[in-house]
């Protein structure tokens, strides 16, 4: 798919997935935090690309044309190929497409999805082609569902239909999505706060303890501020009695944990002594498998290289 949104400058379809929330919780496509998007869109006003094309992208973007034709021949339609970008009138969002479907005026066209669903087209429909290596495990998945409804707001069609051909079994995959209005009010607030982070120099909320580690700078002070009796001039009383209930949930938390492991070691080890050379056992409610498994001799390995960061470490241990 040739790409037509510029990043650094504007939101593409495919950037939806990370930055939009789905009942307040973002999707994470392939790992990717809006922060991340935050951080290729920064480096790529420096001329920097954090997101290169991997070997599956680049087979896909291969595949497309010979995928499109073979997609044609099979369902009886044409596929215009899109030579410019779409423009959303709402929000900073262009969307590059693989192609649109005009629909045949003088008489209807149907599509069979994968539920088996039969559907008849009243307009034209955005498509978007993808050949992965196996059948998806979720054809629907929300991050397909909110690039297909950013390039419907951008195209003002109606229609988007996602055809997806894995390469395993040369199989259809097809969904199809109707414009939600709802969904696109949605993106657009979602594009407009990735850009007023972006023209602010402000991030996301961390999306967990590993990405606040990475985004959240110290102060590089050793000395801990010491709030056993009191506050200091860094925190207020509220967030000392937070930090002090925070603290206690963590420490409680790691207590039981360990106090679990132990009861499921002592329950393994004497089911272990029980049941002996026997390989697997089927319970009431629960099936018990200690098998045999050979394990190959592997070569030494040596770690790679990796280039220089900064992070922080966090812990909180319990003082008696």
């Amino acid at each position: 798919m040739a790409k037509f949104s510029l990043t650094g400058y504007e939101t593409g379809a495919s950037d939806l997935g990370a930055i939009v929330p789905v009942g307040g919780v973002y999707q994470m496509p392939f790992g990717n935090s809006p922060n991340d998007v935050l951080t290729r869109h920064r480096a790529a006003l420096e001329g920097v690309d954090l997101f290169p094309a991997s070997r599956i992208m680049e087979a896909g973007n291969r595949f497309e044309d010979a995928i499109r034709i073979w997609f044609e021949d099979e369902f009886n339609c044409q596929v215009e190929i899109v030579t410019q970008g779409y423009r959303s009138e709402r929000c900073n969002l262009v969307a590059s497409l693989d192609g649109i479907i005009r629909m045949p005026q003088s008489s209807t066209w149907e599509l069979i999805d994968y539920k088996g669903q039969s559907w008849t087209f009243d307009g034209d429909a955005v498509i978007d082609f993808k050949s992965p290596t196996y059948a998806p495990n979720d054809p629907e998945a929300a991050n397909y569902m909110l690039q297909l409804q950013g390039q419907m707001d951008a195209t003002g069609l109606n229609w988007g239909i996602l055809a997806q051909l894995d390469r395993a079994r040369c199989e259809w995959t097809i969904s199809v999505f109707q414009r939600h209005n709802g969904v696109i009010q949605a993106i657009h607030q979602a594009v407009n706060t990735f850009w007023e982070h972006m023209a602010n120099d402000t991030n996301y909320p961390p999306i967990d303890s590993k990405e606040a580690s990475r985004l959240i700078a110290g102060n590089r002070k050793a000395p801990a501020h010491d709030l056993t009796e009191g506050i200091d001039d860094t925190f207020t009383d509220e967030q000392r009695d937070d930090l002090i209930t925070l603290a206690n949930t963590i420490c409680k938390a790691k207590a039981e944990t360990k106090a679990a492991q132990k009861v499921e070691e002592n329950a393994k080890k004497s089911i272990m002594d029980i049941i002996g050379g026997v390989e697997k056992v089927t319970l009431p409610g629960a099936k018990i498998s200690w098998s045999t498994t050979e394990y190959k001799a592997q070569p030494e390995k040596i770690t790679p290289a990796k280039p220089a960061s900064t992070g922080r470490r966090f812990s909180v241990k319990e003082i008696t």
